[in-house]
């Protein structure tokens, strides 16, 4: 193709690559117009560089960083330095001196803080799945880094009222307090054991003996959890100690109406009336009267019994068919699936791990021939049979479909799946005696 003139390009010739290409340098250099060329102010971007590192190390930190992990961060600091030319010299003197004094600061901050924690402080932790006091290496690398992540950046911390000159607590991690609840320890918010000191006096008024009557039937009383809702990234009451959990293994707390439907399904079924959707106290509580309690109380317990008599039919083949689920996912490769997993997205993972373990074992295959990108069209070889795959991985696939699909299809198991993606506490099904599902 033969070159042409193209306007500013001072007479140049260009001779385009393709049409449509201009010339690499069409317009006139700056030299002539006295433009000055571009300098890069070296100190500016270092100022920028250590501000950077000086941050992201003060965040991790905030969101529980172990030494590991900050040393970590400081390899990686110098390698990105080394990889983008910049000077190297001081860059370590600085990075050593910028964890060092770092990490004291957030160690004084960690000290004053934990001093602030009621002595014996016991919460469930949702990171380590138990109960446990809150000693400093708790409170740094569990506690606070949970309320940190969602936005709680000072959980104990000691200021003055405008209008009192003593300190007084603006938090609320501070002002937990050991309380007995009927019997059974618990550390709760002082605000929530005001308002429950007075839920004896309000039984007794109901009938005289009543609340010793209460007292018996409660087995176990959970308080303060440092813990998000299920699904959601933000924190449950449990986590301010602002609400309590009684006989929970057996009360579980009822949300969804995927959830409502089945439990009203199956209490029906089992000839009671009774809907799990509707609020279980239309009053107040000190409204109530002993018939009134006495009447809530005769229509829960035919649904509850009815609830526990289907769990009992049904629950042992579920959980065979789990585990069945669960075999099959080990053996494509998955590591332990959260039981609270829809099937959809179970369905989902174990076909992406199906379809890498086959690319897998292609590029491994020597006498694997690439077919070329494009080809034309033809017609299939009508004779020929498809050519069975009998890889382990498919096998394990087609077991893992069994399970699912024999779960879907039966009503009962379908029902209990539901139930099963819906609760947080998922070992009800794995020791429903225990639990208290299968109570005799």
């Amino acid at each position: 193709m033969s070159g042409y003139r193209i306007p500013g390009t001072q007479g140049r010739i260009c001779v385009p690559m393709d049409e449509g290409t201009l010339c690499l340098s069409p317009m006139p250099t700056p030299g002539p117009l006295l433009t000055p060329p571009l300098a890069v102010d070296q100190s500016l971007t270092t100022e920028m560089r250590h501000s950077l590192f000086r941050l992201t190390l003060q965040e991790a930190l905030r969101r529980g960083a172990t030494p590991y992990d900050v040393e970590t961060l400081r390899q990686k600091y110098l390698i990105w330095t080394g990889k983008n030319a910049f000077s190297t010299a001081g860059e370590e003197d600085f990075a050593r001196s910028v964890v060092e004094n770092e990490t004291f600061k957030f160690d004084m901050i960690i000290q004053e803080e934990v001093k602030k924690i009621p002595q014996g402080l016991t919460a469930y932790c949702q990171k380590c799945d138990h109960d446990h006091v809150i000693d400093e290496t708790e409170y740094r690398y569990h506690t606070r880094p949970l309320y940190y992540a969602v936005g709680f950046t000072e959980i104990i911390k000691r200021t003055k009222d405008q209008d009192e000159d003593e300190s007084v607590s603006n938090n609320f991690l501070d002002q937990q307090v050991h309380y007995t609840f009927m019997g059974h320890p618990i550390w709760i918010h002082q605000d929530l054991a005001e308002v429950l000191d007075r839920l004896p006096g309000v039984l007794e008024g109901w009938a005289p003996g009543l609340a010793a009557k209460v007292q018996k039937e409660i087995t176990d009383v959970g308080g303060l959890a440092i813990r998000t809702v299920a699904r959601q990234n933000q924190l449950s009451n449990h986590a301010f100690g602002l609400a309590i959990d009684v006989n929970a293994n057996s009360n579980p707390h009822i949300v969804g109406q995927m959830v409502v439907a089945v439990l009203n399904e199956v209490a029906q079924e089992g000839g009671a009336s009774f809907d799990f959707g509707r609020p279980l106290l239309q009053k107040k509580p000190e409204d109530y009267t002993v018939d009134d309690i006495v009447e809530v109380y005769s229509r829960e317990l035919p649904a509850s019994d009815a609830i526990r008599d289907w769990s009992r039919r049904h629950l042992d083949r579920y959980r065979r068919k789990i585990a069945q689920v669960e075999a099959a996912e080990k053996e494509l490769g998955l590591a332990k699936v959260d039981p609270m997993t829809p099937l959809d997205d179970r369905i989902q993972r174990a076909r992406n791990a199906w379809a890498n373990l086959q690319r897998q074992r292609e590029l491994r295959d020597p006498n694997k021939v690439s077919e070329p990108l494009f080809h034309e069209a033809s017609e299939p070889d009508q004779g020929s049979a498809p050519v069975k795959d009998d890889s382990a991985e498919t096998l394990a696939l087609e077991k893992f479909n069994a399970a699912i699909s024999e779960i879907v299809a039966d009503r009962d198991l379908a029902r209990l799946q539901v139930l099963h993606e819906s609760y947080t506490d998922v070992d009800r099904t794995k020791y429903p005696k225990q639990k208290g599902y299968l109570d005799s």
